[in-house]
């Protein structure tokens, strides 16, 4: 983001940003600013207004899993590539679980081919994104950091349990 927007996003003057800069809030290699970089910085580094509105605004809603990595993409057609397939990826596990069960798979079953789904999309996400040269190999960590860990993957599973039997509720009414 630029100088201007962020002073906006604070209701600070865009001089109040350039002080914060030579104060020390990172600046990315193009000149722009990271939102949740910049709003962390001054959480912790600042005192007054521009201080409390970046507090409450890191107390919002939280980014979805793997998205801190459109912060790290400095040009704006990189993250317009990036983003669609983020946003896929948090549907595409709930999305297979509840075709393969409805498609007559077990519990657990469904389970595994929602999370089978969900590698082997991020996996092609990751393999088109190197080809075009948007990322850079081993960059991506999305939507969980520890994707190929089961516990993850578990913890995912139990959110997504509530989810589809709550469909499943709708569908048989």
């Amino acid at each position: 983001m630029l100088k201007m927007e962020l002073a906006k996003l604070l209701g600070v003057s865009p001089p109040r940003i350039t002080q914060f800069i030579k104060m020390g809030l990172p600046v990315l290699s193009d000149g722009t600013i990271s939102r949740e970089l910049a709003l962390k910085w001054i959480a912790g580094n600042t005192l007054g207004a521009a201080q409390e509105r970046a507090r409450e605004l890191l107390s919002g809603p939280e980014t979805p899993p793997g998205f801190g990595i459109l912060d790290e993409l400095e040009n704006v057609v990189d993250k317009a590539s990036v983003f669609p397939l983020l946003a896929m990826s948090l549907r595409i596990r709930s999305l297979a679980t509840l075709a393969a069960f409805q498609a007559g798979a077990t519990r657990e079953q469904s389970e595994q081919a929602g999370a089978m789904t969900l590698l082997l999309f991020v996996q092609a996400a990751e393999d088109f994104l190197i080809e075009t040269k948007t990322l850079a190999p081993g960059v991506m960590a999305w939507p969980h950091p520890d994707l190929h860990d089961e516990a993850n993957l578990d913890a995912v599973a139990d959110d997504k349990k509530k989810n589809i039997k709550k469909i499943n509720r709708r569908l048989k009414q």
